[in-house]
Parts: C-alpha cells; sequence; structure tokens
C-alpha cells in the first residue's frame, strides 16, 4: 500500500508540475507534455491508495470530473474570444474570471445540454 501512496502523491506531483512549467511557448505534443502524462498514469495506476486519493475522491472534484468534458468543450472559445475582443492576452485577474465563468457554462451546459439527451 505504501508504493500505491508513493506512485499517487508523485503522479499529482507530476501534474501539478505542468501548471508551472508549461508555458504557450511548450508545442504540444511534445516531450515536455510526457511528465503530466506520466503521472496521469501513475494516479490512475495507483488506485489502491488511501491518503492521497482523498484529493480525487471527494464530492467536488468528483463532480468537476463529471462535468469536466462540458468544461472542455466551453473553456477554449471563451478563452479565445476574450482575448480577441480585448486586443490582448488576458492578464492573471482576467484569466481567474474567465476560468470561472467557464465553470458556471459547463454546470449549465452538463445539466441542460448533456444529461437531457443521455
Amino acid at each position: 500500500m505504501a508504493t500505491h501512496e508513493l506512485l499517487a502523491l508523485l503522479g499529482l506531483v507530476l501534474i501539478g508540475s505542468a501548471v508551472f512549467f508549461l508555458d504557450d511557448t511548450a508545442h504540444a505534443p511534445a516531450l515536455n507534455v510526457l511528465v503530466p502524462t506520466v503521472g496521469a498514469a501513475m494516479v490512475l495506476y495507483a488506485d489502491r491508495s488511501r491518503h492521497v486519493a482523498l484529493v480525487l475522491r471527494n464530492g467536488p472534484a468528483a463532480y468537476v470530473g463529471r462535468i469536466s468534458y462540458s468544461l472542455y468543450l466551453v473553456h477554449w472559445p471563451l478563452i479565445v474570444f476574450c482575448e480577441y475582443g480585448l486586443l490582448r492576452p488576458l492578464l492573471p485577474k482576467e484569466a481567474v474570471l474567465v476560468g470561472f465563468l467557464s465553470l458556471a457554462l459547463a454546470v449549465m451546459m452538463f445539466h441542460f445540454v448533456e444529461q437531457p439527451y443521455r
């Protein structure tokens, strides 16, 4: 079990590292995206971890997982249209607002579009 805990923790660290080390100069697909991909594989393999997996097995995390496809579909057009309308890249505060707007739209899309058609 300790091996699974270590794998899950290391996998989450590798996934989180993408936030800090991948930027707009990082082109995909490339070797640089292999790090968070291997991290995700480690987390999936360590499915028996108890303590580290609490981060992923709680209600809010599971809900974000359920709406993730809607979030995937909504976030990028919002970013592109906001930057197009502003004629510049988003400031950090604006990016956070676009993130919350993406989340709100994804929730509505999940409940009012995805679920009724399943």
